[in-house]
């Protein structure tokens, strides 16, 4: 038995829903069902009864999930503890954030960094910011403890662990017709064409997934410049980009129009990045564990 698996069995308890559960522990729903069909195996016992409006949980399922809150809760106080036993009085976390994104209206802001150094004595954060690609290779060598980014890399070194969901906006220009609407469709957006920067941080599969339900799929042209740089291609309006709400108020918003992408699924994921070939060290995995609990709530 796992902890892990106590996990996902408390989510599933909680929300009554395989796909509601998966959602809230930032994995794919076919990933929950399978932990979940494994534990059921392995303690040789059902815990689930799977109906068409939702699960019901089985007499046994309700006896075992006060114990299992009990062993998470448990297992989280002695990780805090021994934390707190092997962690220096005083360290410094090196914080790599994406250029421009390190604001009062980000996930990670300032005001939030103050608070975590006031609720962790002790540590202080170190700022960096960068691109992308210089953040992944910060991680590697070492000059970067951890990293907060809305952009998952392939790198099979380094570890994402999701925090935060934002929701999705539209950027239009003032100039653009479809900007008048009181609220966007897809069929308003079919004649119109995405703009795509280079580090786009919204999985392309989920997008086109939207538009291919609203029956087409969309015209996509690249934009080989940054996040920030593709806006000013929008206020030319040579099309729209979606973007965070949180990206979005950090705008000068002087000639655009920020709306509601149509599909309130298709969200951007914010994770934190590590070498996962380092071991963590105390100070480090302190933070690790502020920001999952302060952002998840976000």
């Amino acid at each position: 038995m796992e902890l892990r698996q106590l996990k996902y069995f408390i989510a599933v308890c909680t929300y009554r829903s395989m796909s509601k559960a998966a959602e809230e522990l930032f994995i794919t729903q076919q990933a929950l069902s399978k932990v979940i069909s494994n534990f059921e195996q392995e303690i040789g016992i059902q815990l689930f009864i799977r109906q068409a409006r939702g699960i019901e949980l089985t007499e046994d399922a309700h006896a075992i999930l006060p114990l299992a809150k009990k062993t998470v809760k448990a297992a989280d106080e002695i990780e805090a503890l021994v934390t707190d036993m092997t962690m220096p009085r005083s360290s410094s976390v090196n914080l790599g954030c994406i250029s421009g994104s390190f604001n009062k209206h980000s996930i990670v802001s300032p005001k939030v960094i103050k608070e975590m150094e006031t609720a962790l004595p002790g540590i202080k954060l170190q700022i960096r910011e960068c691109n992308p690609r210089d953040m992944y290779q910060m991680l590697l060598n070492g000059e970067l403890d951890i990293a907060c980014s809305v952009v998952c890399p392939d790198d099979v070194d380094i570890a994402a662990k999701a925090i935060a969901k934002e929701p999705s906006r539209l950027i239009l220009s003032l100039n653009n017709p479809v900007a008048k609407a009181t609220a966007i469709t897809f069929d308003d957006l079919r004649n119109l064409q995405i703009l795509s920067p280079a580090e786009s941080p919204l999985p392309r599969e989920k997008l086109l997934e939207a538009f291919q339900n609203a029956g087409y799929v969309p015209q996509i042209k690249q934009i080989y410049n940054t996040f920030m740089q593709t806006v000013e291609y929008v206020r030319l309006n040579e099309g729209y980009l979606i973007a965070g709400s949180a990206f979005c108020e950090s705008l000068n918003q002087e000639d655009l129009a920020i709306m509601p992408f149509p599909d309130d699924q298709c969200f951007f994921t914010h994770y934190i990045l590590y070498n996962k070939k380092r071991r963590i060290q105390a100070p480090v995995r302190k933070v690790i564990q502020y920001l999952e609990k302060c952002c998840s709530k976000l």
